[in-house]
């Protein structure tokens, strides 16, 4: 019912909550719930609508200034984390139904939803939770001598540039 061309529904957003979800194995959805004001900031929503702020606009203005776009990429990250982790240290939702565990998937999951969610710091979210981490592009060495050099004099004529990260075909070069 929630699924059309651009697929099933992957977030709702309310004054109070985000909620994320995903079909992380055939038939198995996995949910996770954010508490909308713990997401970025300190501002809570209720001050924004008290103050004749939009709420919405308050909760994005506290989540980084992001839009909702990218805040469904990085909650949607941290609900891909939680279920790979899990499956690296668990297996498979499945293979727990198909053994008769579901009592013991149920405890698991209980177990390992507090631990993971602890990992977690809802003041400092960052596209860096959807990615999978860092692959490091070769280079030769005159190549690699020149790129702290092409930094730092992009860093002397814009003084606007604080860090910089040079990306070639998805691989790290330089940060």
């Amino acid at each position: 019912q929630f699924s059309g061309d651009a697929g099933p529904l992957r977030s709702i957003y309310t004054d109070a909550h985000v909620v994320v979800t995903k079909e992380v194995e055939p038939d198995y959805w996995l949910t996770l719930v954010f508490n909308a004001c713990e997401l970025g900031g300190s501002a809570s929503t209720s001050e924004g609508v008290k103050g004749g702020v939009d709420a919405k606009a308050n909760r994005l203005a506290d989540f980084g200034g992001l839009d909702e776009d990218n805040q469904e990429i990085i909650l949607m990250g941290i609900l891909d984390k939680f279920y790979q982790y899990f499956r690296l240290l668990h297996g498979r939702f499945a293979l727990f139904v198909e053994r008769g565990n579901r009592q013991h998937l149920s405890d698991l999951v209980e177990d390992y939803c507090p631990a993971f969610l602890d990992t977690i710091d809802p003041q400092n979210l960052s596209l860096f939770h959807r990615v999978d981490g860092f692959h490091f592009g070769p280079l030769d060495r005159l190549p690699y001598l020149h790129l702290p050099s092409f930094v730092s004099v992009l860093q002397n004529k814009f003084p606007c540039i604080l860090h910089a990260a040079l990306l070639l075909n998805g691989c790290l070069l330089f940060s």
